[in-house]
């Protein structure tokens, strides 16, 4: 028998629990029916694999142990019976959200599935959409055995999307070398990545400064003799908020001025937490003045 798509998005369970399993159903009989949706298993395929380990046939086990999925929302139900039943960390569970993304281009295209936004699907397997975006990368770039990792609860999804970054096979190399050169290897590559951040950002900075667009100290332009109309610059001084009075003139502010062709600035908070500089009558309401 196939397994339908949508009881895909959760690992098959292996190794010593798939074994309990078989011994359990071979001494007591399955538990719950089958459960087949569209001629395909919904819920029930680790049952389904135990009874053909165990010498049952796919016919046997169509009249005597299945019975079909009534009810309006496949999805919903395979998650409930999965999350109920089985004890998923949060790596396996964002795998789930992975999967679920992934819907959208495969099994709901010929059938009416509702398939939860990115936030509701982490919200219903109680994870974070990052986590979910982690996973993703596992699934698009991650080599098998890489995926495999993760889904039996082995590797950590933050550590499986790093390596997944490396071509697939250095990925299998890595997996070959056991799970503490696992984790060296990922921290590697993330810190690789990062002063590979800062070399960019080091470089584009001196590419700007070639160009005369930017300048590491105010007093080296301000030994140019040229005035600006406008300097956007980071705020001098503490970051730490104070009262209006004591901010109103911060460290460095009268370089800064003596740069402008105005005598009034307004610092303005980003989203990204840098401070700016306005200058050159722009007609705002400025809360202090440099005079």
């Amino acid at each position: 028998m196939d397994f339908h798509p949508l009881a895909d998005i959760f690992p098959l369970i292996e190794g010593g629990e798939f074994e309990a399993l078989v011994a359990d159903i071979e001494a007591h009989g399955p538990t719950d029916k089958i459960v087949t949706y569209e001629g395909k298993i919904l819920d029930g395929r680790n049952r389904y694999r135990a009874l053909v380990r165990l010498g049952r046939t796919d016919d046997e086990i169509l009249r005597q142990q299945t019975e079909p999925f009534v009810g309006t929302n496949p999805l919903a139900f395979v998650i409930s019976k999965n999350l109920k039943r089985r004890h998923l960390n949060e790596s396996q569970r964002g795998m789930v959200h992975a999967r679920i993304a992934t819907l959208r281009k495969g099994a709901n295209q010929h059938t009416a599935i509702a398939v939860p936004t990115q936030a509701d699907a982490a919200k219903l397997l109680n994870v974070s959409v990052d986590t979910g975006q982690r996973a993703r990368r596992v699934l698009d770039h991650g080599a098998d055995e890489l995926v495999a990792a993760v889904d039996r609860g082995e590797v950590a999804v933050s550590v499986a999307a790093e390596v997944a970054t490396q071509p697939v096979k250095q990925q299998r190399e890595i997996m070959a070398r056991g799970e503490k050169e696992i984790l060296a290897a990922a921290r590697k590559i993330r810190a690789d990545r990062r002063q590979q951040k800062i070399a960019e950002a080091r470089a584009a900075y001196e590419a700007r400064a070639e160009r005369g667009s930017t300048v590491s100290d105010l007093r080296t332009l301000a030994a140019s003799g040229k005035k600006f109309a406008v300097i956007l610059a980071d705020r001098p001084g503490s970051s730490k908020r104070t009262p209006r009075r004591a901010r109103s003139k911060p460290s460095g502010i009268t370089t800064l001025c003596r740069l402008t062709r105005s005598r009034r600035f307004r610092w303005k908070r980003s989203p990204q937490r840098t401070a700016f500089c306005f200058c050159g009558g722009c007609g705002f309401s400025f809360p202090a003045c440099c005079g």
